[in-house]
């Protein structure tokens, strides 16, 4: 079986802004369901990871955007897996569209959990280490990422309560939510006159149902920080750290 694979997507029409582009947690979220149908492919999705009682839990989300699809525009995600450590998988994304028109490249980490205990599975025991058998590194080394750091000049720009629709197949808030919530804080007008050219997300922690997160942002040039929190029982704790930096 070839190590890279390739899905076919459409924006379509109520997947897309006021500006007839799609939206860019739609966008995060077909990236994520690439990342399954290669795993599933495999033998390694998280239908079949179920069954031992694991599941892929996601740790790092990088993407350099280009441009993105507007409405009913085709476009494909290729995705494969360029390396492997003890705990990580990091997978790698490119997605085009008609004619190699090129939209985004991403870069995610990917750790597989227990789903009892919420603790890391060793990748090179489970199943005897199968999954290196599709690592390839021929197809580029991904996108940049670094510390999401974040000054001392945090202000609060807005909360958020954690609802049915907030919730993955694993129970806690979706990965791209954040993403979405944050960027939901933005009037329309600033994305008028900002075009948004990199996302880079580091997950520290899960949130579930009845949390509020609450976001915490400052702004650094052209590029938002965010430390979104998630408030439990009166106590806060970071859940994310987000990049977003436009032009």
């Amino acid at each position: 079986m070839e190590k890279i694979s390739r899905y076919e997507f459409i924006a379509e029409p109520f997947q897309c802004d006021f500006s007839k582009h799609l939206f860019m947690g739609i966008l995060c979220n077909q990236l994520l369901n690439a990342a399954d149908y290669h795993s599933h492919e495999r033998g390694m999705g998280m239908k079949q990871l179920n069954l031992d009682g694991m599941t892929w839990v996601l740790s790092r989300f990088s993407m350099e955007i280009k441009r993105v699809p507007q409405m009913y525009d085709k476009y494909t995600i290729s995705t494969w897996v360029d390396s492997i450590k003890r705990y990580f998988t990091h997978r790698n994304y490119s997605v085009k569209g008609a004619g190699g028109t090129e939209y985004a490249e991403a870069s995610t980490v990917w750790a597989m959990i227990d789903v009892a205990t919420r603790q890391p599975v060793n990748l090179m025991t489970y199943k005897d280490g199968y999954i290196a058998n599709h690592v390839t590194d021929e197809y580029g080394r991904g996108v940049r990422s670094s510390r999401v750091t974040l000054g001392d000049d945090l202000e609060l720009r807005g909360s958020h309560k954690v609802m049915y629709g907030d919730l993955d197949p694993n129970g806690h808030v979706n990965s791209m939510k954040y993403i979405d919530h944050a960027l939901d804080l933005l009037e329309p007008q600033w994305f008028k006159d900002h075009v948004l050219k990199f996302v880079d997300v580091a997950f520290v922690a899960e949130a579930y149902y009845g949390d509020t997160l609450k976001f915490y942002c400052n702004e650094e040039d052209s590029a938002l920080n965010y430390s979104i929190r998630s408030l439990r029982e009166g106590e806060e704790k970071e859940v994310c750290r987000c990049r977003f930096e436009f032009e």
